[in-house]
């Protein structure tokens, strides 16, 4: 059972401001959470789970924009943000998806500023499996049909790189929004919770105090962490099959 401690007095709103992009934050991309959510559908549909997705159980029409700025909470999440995406781990993520009785996994390394997010899901012969690495300089996609080999693609450098977990909440996300924060225990973990106001549907995260994303609801689905570990290898950062 999740215990809350009540949001504290909100500051004044601070005026957002862009500081200089990092080698990580050239990965986060998507303006929008909306346009995450998509995204996520969309590899969904690639490897076959597309029928499996529910729609939101509660769908809320998406607010206006109302200001400029970032309120305190708001530059709370970001900061927490920034420090995950800064920090180096290998974390595992089951997706629960409305109406559907797949299950989902999200597998997620993050080590200098390079990145490897790969989908996991059940099929009649095994696995299949769909990846994206950035490790800095280029990004691949790759695909792997269950029992089958790797193939790999060169991405487009020109297309915006955005990762599911971290890519759901930014700046542009949080402009002229109101973001609550709540201390919750997940699964265990002592969380930061934010959740923000008039994006469509429910949108909230928990982050541990180091930044590291514990649960992340938006679009219907949500996304649990299971497992957690500091240790990354960079062999992991090589695409398992060359790229064309």
């Amino acid at each position: 059972m999740a215990t809350r401690r009540p949001a504290r007095r909100k500051a004044p709103r601070r005026p957002a401001t862009r500081g200089a992009a990092s080698t990580s934050s050239r990965y986060e991309g998507g303006p929008r959470i909306v346009a995450v959510v998509l995204a996520s559908v969309l590899v969904l549909a690639l490897v076959g789970g597309a029928a499996g997705l529910g729609s939101n159980p509660d769908p809320q029409p998406e607010q206006d924009v109302q200001g400029t700025e970032v309120d305190a909470e708001g530059e709370e999440l970001l900061d927490l943000l920034a420090a995950g995406r800064d920090g180096t781990f290998h974390a595992s993520f089951d997706l629960v998806t409305p109406g559907s009785a797949i299950d989902y996994r999200m597998v997620v390394h993050r080590s200098e500023g390079r990145v490897r997010e790969e989908l996991v899901v059940p099929a009649a012969s095994g696995e299949e499996r769909r990846l994206t690495i950035f490790d800095g300089d280029t990004s691949a996609s790759c695909v792997q049909p269950a029992g089958g080999l790797w193939t790999c693609a060169a991405v487009d450098q020109a297309q915006p790189r955005t990762d599911t977990i971290f890519g759901a909440f930014d700046r542009a996300t949080v402009i002229g929004r109101d973001v609550t924060a709540t201390d919750e225990d997940v699964a265990g973990r002592t969380g930061r919770c934010f959740e923000v106001r008039g994006l469509a549907g429910r949108s909230s995260i928990c982050l541990s105090p180091e930044g590291i994303p514990l649960r992340l609801e938006t679009g219907g689905v949500q996304f649990m962490l299971t497992a957690i570990d500091p240790v990354v290898d960079a062999a992991v950062f090589l695409p398992p099959a060359p790229v064309t």
